[in-house]
């Protein structure tokens, strides 16, 4: 959120009462619409973030299932083979 609207920071909010304390009431409908708008900006990144971090996941799910899946095929082979020189030398 800093850097969007650094008066919306945790630390800041405590201070805003003085550092606003002489604006007029069409300063602080301006400054509340500058908040209404930083909270929409803040979303939308907040979406995108999450949007983004659920592709990474479901790749890295993606990867480890073929990884998987590939080492289930070497291990399977290996058996088919060890199972296929047994029958041929019996």
């Amino acid at each position: 959120m800093g850097e969007i609207e650094p008066d919306l920071l945790k630390e800041n909010i405590e201070s805003l009462e003085e550092k606003y304390a002489n604006e007029n009431n069409e300063q602080q409908a301006t400054r509340f619409a500058r908040y209404q708008s930083a909270f929409v900006e803040y979303n939308k990144r907040r979406d995108q973030y999450f949007a983004e971090l659920s592709r990474q996941v479901d790749a890295y799910c993606t990867a480890i299932t073929q990884q998987n899946e590939q080492q289930s095929r070497l291990e399977e082979q290996e058996h088919l083979d060890e199972l296929e020189s047994l029958l041929a030398t019996a």
